[in-house]
């Protein structure tokens, strides 16, 4: 049995015969609802892998090809063009129904112009009205088979219904588009939605590759004039996609690179003991024992898992009496936690020096006598002499 494995059963049977601790004040040590988890798999198996995950996205099928543009596109009247330039002026100020009106006006003067069919469809695609979005879209399409925007509209639909094979394959014809690299935003927003779609159906190695391009193309949009669709994806990922590159790479048994798109999400959007101990556990399986010390190291909040990651990284490296000591300093720094006693008592019975684990348990009881689930712990150590 892994050694904390014991420790973390002990603990949870304490826990769980303990509802609280009585007026104390202080957090209770940690409990597992489900029940004591299983130690850390440091080298986990490795997990089959679908023959489509180390596809690289060049030998994707089906090949999509070019759309070939109309072999002819009249110029936009010029009411039509008034129409759609104030359409897309009341868009801007999010006056979306007032900017329908408007773009419907104008194909009054140029029936199903391509240009004012997409421009209905994003318009529709960003006020939320996707039937609309998608029959303007499909419109469009048929007048312009070119159409980069269509296409992605097309494909943004089909996500929101859970159609992910037509995800991939509007995305990719968007793509393919003469027109799709005119405004670096609607690559960068293909890409990442069509990443998603691809490591959905589990094509990792393509996935990985699209999500790098979008990050090329999202360093390539002007802030002050992206779209609130675009303005709103890079908020939430810091304008990376190291997290679900992370995860695919994850998947793939690259533990040292993952560990890497981990360090990125920390450089771009801070440290948490989350993402700390992420790290820790890729460096651990990726056999970088140091770095995953470190990281360890830099946990704030002991919890089961974290813990099991701590004591993993200094059985591998400094060993038992410097966890000890690593312990012995968050107590230092919290002496009023009973988990961070619980956890040193533990590690203290496991280097053999059981009295210095009951004389800290004594300790702690002594400035918290109503400390429950600590004097329990303490009446298990001297039953076990």
């Amino acid at each position: 049995m892994h050694p904390y494995t014991r420790i973390k059963q002990r603990l949870v049977t304490i826990a769980s015969s303990i509802p609280f601790l009585i007026g104390s004040g202080c957090k209770s040590p940690p409990r597992s609802p489900a029940g004591p988890a299983a130690a850390l798999e440091v080298h986990a198996p490795d997990v089959p892998l679908p023959p489509q995950a180390r596809v690289a996205l060049a030998d994707l099928e089906p090949r999509i090809e070019r759309p070939a543009p109309p072999q002819a596109v009249r110029p936009l009247s010029q009411r039509g063009q008034r129409q759609l330039d104030l359409g897309a002026d009341l868009e801007r100020q999010q006056r979306f129904t007032e900017a329908a009106i408007e773009l419907e006006r104008g194909l009054r003067y140029d029936p199903n112009h391509p240009a004012l069919l997409e421009a209905l469809a994003r318009l529709y695609w960003t006020s939320d009205n996707r039937r609309r979005a998608q029959s303007s879209a499909e419109a469009a399409v048929a007048a312009d088979p070119d159409s980069a925007l269509s296409y992605y509209v097309l494909g943004r639909v089909a996500a929101g219904e859970g159609r992910v094979d037509d995800v991939i394959t509007s995305l990719r014809t968007a793509a393919a588009c003469s027109s799709f690299e005119q405004d670096p935003a609607l690559p960068a927003l293909v890409y990442f939605h069509l990443a998603r779609a691809l490591a959905e159906r589990e094509y990792l190695t393509a996935a990985l590759d699209v999500y790098a391009r979008f990050e090329q193309w999202a360093a390539r949009v002007d802030a002050a004039a992206a779209s609130t669709e675009f303005t709103t994806l890079t908020q939430l990922h810091g304008g990376i996609a190291a997290e679900p590159r992370a995860h695919l790479l994850e998947r793939l048994g690259d533990y040292g690179l993952a560990a890497g798109e981990v360090q990125r999400i920390i450089d771009r959007l801070g440290s948490t003991d989350e993402r700390q101990q992420w790290r820790a556990r890729l460096l651990l399986k990726a056999g970088r024992n140091a770095e995953a010390l470190a990281a360890a190291r830099a946990i704030q909040t002991l919890t089961d898992e974290t813990v099991d990651t701590l004591v993993e990284a200094y059985r591998r490296g400094p060993g038992q009496e410097e966890l000890v000591l690593e312990l012995q300093r968050r107590r230092q720094a919290a002496p009023d936690d009973p988990a961070i006693v619980a956890y040193l008592a533990d590690a203290l019975e496991q280097a053999g020096r059981a009295d210095d684990a009951r004389r800290a348990l004594e300790s702690f009881t002594r400035d918290h006598p109503r400390a429950a689930a600590v004097h329990q712990r303490l009446i298990q150590l001297h039953l076990a002499r």
